[in-house]
């Protein structure tokens, strides 16, 4: 006869209990709007959940691709995401989960990397750690309502595009166009570190740095816009003192590294809520890097320091 163990069985992990599932979705909904197709496979693992296979096609021809896992530990374990993402055009996805994309059709694509703790379903950005990247193509900022042209809340391109249309009318009176959009934001501590944002346009380079608080809600970034003057006064120059002057001038501001556009640049700072920030208007960009000596903007502000730059 057997004696009975004095010590209880290890419980079986629920994860462990659970079949491995390979879900196919031909046709995805949201409410009625059809937004594509799903390829999920999930497998349980002695250390916690694994999705080997996470894909999505959907409209405009967006595709995602990656996978996920969730390692389990006492403290309730930590999740992870890595996703690779394109699309030719943003705006019927956008469209068909209801929001309103602040972009006209363009090339994007990206990555993003995200850690955070307890299972899958926890997920939330303010609580992760980890990284986005982006590449926008050739494109067009649209005219959208005041708060919808954020772009996961990191900032806010529809209050940045009718600032500026405001201040630089001859530069943006046909539309704020871009040929690129790049991207860097590092995720922690419940903030967005725009560790490089910038917007390169044929009227001008914009910069975007600071941070944007996930919890709270609130902007707090500095905003660098440098015309593309360069060009015009080697045009002025060329009419001035003929092609030759005129290439020089052009030669010398493109060896310098654009030092003639950054000489017409300008600083914003952005604070407040994401649904209506405050964009104040800090000055010569030179001048706007300190609290030295220096004259406002047009709109009277006193430079001053950029925190969170």
């Amino acid at each position: 006869r057997r004696r009975a163990s004095s010590k209880p069985a290890k419980e079986t992990q629920p994860t462990q209990r659970l079949p491995a599932i390979d879900l196919r979705v031909d046709d995805l909904r949201w409410g009625e709007a059809r937004v594509g197709r799903l390829d999920l496979d999930v497998r349980p693992d002695i250390g916690g959940l694994r999705i080997p296979r996470l894909r999505f096609e959907g409209p405009g021809d967006t595709q995602f691709a990656g996978d996920a896992d969730w390692l389990d530990s006492p403290s309730g374990g930590r999740g992870r995401l890595t996703l690779d993402f394109k699309s030719a055009d943003t705006g019927p996805l956008m469209g068909a989960l209801d929001y309103v994309t602040p972009l006209s059709p363009a090339p994007v694509d990206g990555r993003l990397h995200l850690t955070w703790p307890g299972g899958l379903e926890a997920f939330a950005l303010e609580r992760a750690t980890g990284r986005i990247e982006l590449n926008v193509g050739p494109g067009r900022l649209l005219e959208v309502n005041p708060g919808v042209g954020r772009m996961l809340g990191f900032l806010n391109l529809g209050e940045l595009r009718r600032r500026l249309s405001l201040d630089f009318t001859d530069l943006y009176e046909q539309g704020f166009v871009f040929e690129r959009i790049t991207g860097r934001i590092e995720i922690g501590g419940a903030r967005a570190r725009l560790q490089t944002f910038d917007i390169e346009g044929p009227s001008s380079d914009i910069r975007i740095s600071g941070f944007t608080d996930l919890r709270a809600h609130t902007f707090d970034q500095t905003v660098t816009v440098e015309p593309s003057i360069g060009t015009s006064v080697a045009l002025a120059s060329a009419v001035a003192g003929g092609p030759v002057v005129g290439a020089a001038v052009y030669l010398v501001d493109r060896l310098s590294g654009g030092a003639i556009d950054r000489l017409g640049s300008y600083q914003y700072r952005v604070t407040g809520p994401w649904t209506k920030p405050e964009m104040t208007r800090l000055g010569w960009e030179p001048f706007a890097r300190g609290s030295a000596a220096g004259t406002g903007g047009d709109d009277g502000v006193k430079p001053q320091a950029a925190e969170g730059a």
